[in-house]
């Protein structure tokens, strides 16, 4: 998809042996939802998936449009 990806450093929560986790979070579009979740169940069947809904957000790495007059 070709997506920029934030990775944090977590640990679960619960007793387990390997308790060490890696977080991935990126910005997708309503439109790439479904494709996103077929990729990671596809690497992860029990990868625990969060949405949330984006009013607003600054910074980062936007790509600008071409403006086509």
């Amino acid at each position: 998809m070709n997506k920029g990806i934030t990775v944090y450093l977590g640990e679960k929560g619960h007793l387990s042996e390997n308790r060490k986790i890696e977080i991935l979070f990126t910005l997708i579009t309503r439109l790439e939802i479904v494709k996103i979740k077929d990729t990671i169940l596809s690497v992860d069947q029990s990868a625990l998936i969060i949405e949330q809904n984006i009013l607003e957000f600054h910074g980062g790495f936007i790509k600008k449009r071409k403006k086509y007059i």
